[in-house]
């Protein structure tokens, strides 16, 4: 007869107070999470003070699994976040079952490739434009930084936003909501009330402000008759149909313009801030990628994509996904129960040593001539829930990169790597990624395109 496999109940936990393991998640997140995963394996469970305890997976074979379990079997736990009380009940990042499926199939066509290639050159000029803006000796926080290149990207390619006043108006709202959503104490208040069901005052004014704007701008599109000809993501949503003809509502419209908004914006700009403090500390690492710029095969096109495979692998800007399961699943070898929270962690599933050598080694080059792992490579997250923004990312990216390193020769100020914090559920750098500007080259002229001979007479 065969040998029978015995499976356990539930994970192992750690013996240590949750007090005490929660100070540490807050104060040295990775840290945290690493040594549990030493101390337990890669299937634990993990509890913060005042949190129900989560099972925690990163081996590629568990990510597989909840990745592809029925969709109706694991709804995300943000459903029931406090995010809904800023992105809308109707956010595709919130939303679960046929009306999650039905967001995606009308948001996914305004991301395929075809439809954001064409916008290239304008985030080159956002790029150059606030590269314009800095003087040799000026040290900067490179996240503040990206994060005005990200902003101007997403407002002109997703709100087509030309009224100058009201760009100035919502810039000012998002950068309030963003400081206060980030910034240490203030931010855990924000969280324990909106935990409650309801916002703090002041980011309750703040969301207030942006509606009031989105709105407006959404009411302005609908009055064009031109829709079906623009380019920019609004347009493309409010002429997008699903199977029985029925087009989004304004505060689906909304919801879905604010997600991208305050999420897109500024988690490529923490990738981007992340990606030159992993250069400017991996020296040949960021000569190779100038080199490839300057001289390599298509302006360096291979190089610069392992350079962005290789941020988002070594620095996730969101270290976990969380999902309640509906139906037991075996996961790591053990029964997971109907009800328990699973939460799929980025940041470890990155750094597999049996997935990637040297894994805590910043390194592009394991990305040249290989795609990165579907379930060990997880920055978007993955199955039926993966990014929808993931492709207009790496595209911002790419395009930053080239224009950012082409031009500006950069310095440390600080000798110590910048550890990642948590700012609010993303992992920025603890400084921002300051930097020293050395040197600035003049902006590049516009590529020109030739134009068709004329024909003989």
């Amino acid at each position: 007869m065969g040998t029978i496999r015995l499976v356990s109940t539930m994970p192992p936990r750690s013996h240590l107070p949750a007090a005490l393991i929660t100070t540490r998640f807050l104060v040295r997140p990775t840290t945290a999470m690493q040594a549990l995963q030493r101390e337990l394996g890669d299937t634990f469970m993990f509890n913060l003070a005042g949190v129900s305890p989560t099972v925690m997976v990163s081996h590629p074979d568990d990510v597989k699994t909840v990745f592809t379990a029925p969709h109706e079997d694991m709804p995300t736990v943000s459903s029931s976040s406090s995010l809904g009380l800023l992105l809308g009940p109707d956010s595709v990042l919130i939303l679960n079952g046929p009306k999650h499926l039905r967001e995606r199939r009308l948001i996914s066509p305004s991301f395929r490739g075809e439809r954001l290639r064409p916008w290239g050159p304008l985030i080159d000029d956002l790029t150059h434009s606030q590269i314009d803006r800095w003087q040799p000796g000026q040290e900067i926080t490179l996240q503040e930084e990206m994060q005005a290149i990200t902003f101007d990207t997403i407002l002109a390619i997703v709100f087509g936003m030309k009224d100058a006043a009201r760009q100035d108006a919502l810039r000012e709202v998002v950068v309030d909501l963003t400081k206060r959503a980030t910034s240490g104490p203030r931010s855990m208040l924000d969280l324990v009330l909106a935990a409650r069901g309801r916002l703090a005052g002041p980011m309750e004014r703040l969301r207030k402000a942006m509606d009031e704007v989105v709105y407006a701008e959404i009411a302005d599109h609908r009055g064009h008759s031109d829709l079906e000809s623009r380019s920019d993501m609004m347009s493309m949503l409010m002429v997008a149909r699903d199977e029985d003809g029925s087009a989004m509502t304004d505060q689906e419209l909304r919801d879905e313009l604010v997600t991208l908004l305050l999420v897109g914006h500024e988690t490529t700009a923490t990738s981007l801030a992340w990606g030159a403090e992993r250069l400017l500390r991996t020296p040949d690492a960021l000569q190779r990628l100038k080199h490839e710029l300057a001289e390599g095969e298509d302006g360096g096109a291979a190089y610069v994509d392992a350079t962005v495979n290789e941020i988002l692998r070594d620095r996730p800007v969101v270290p976990l996904i969380g999902r309640e399961l509906r139906a037991p699943l075996t996961l790591g070898g053990y029964e997971i129960p109907a009800g328990q929270t699973v939460n799929v962690n980025i940041w470890l599933a990155n750094h597999r040593a049996d997935t990637y050598p040297e894994p805590f080694r910043f390194h592009p080059d394991r990305f040249l001539g290989k795609r990165p792992e579907t379930y060990g490579w997880i920055p978007f997250g993955g199955g039926i829930r993966r990014c929808l923004g993931a492709s207009f990312a790496e595209m911002e990216m790419r395009h930053v990169i080239r224009a950012l390193y082409s031009r500006v020769e950069m310095s440390l100020p600080d000798p110590s790597p910048e550890r990642p914090v948590l700012r609010a559920v993303t992992l920025a750098p603890q400084h921002g990624a300051r930097v020293r500007i050395e040197a600035i080259k003049e902006r590049p002229e516009p590529v020109v395109e030739a134009a068709e001979p004329a024909a003989a007479a």
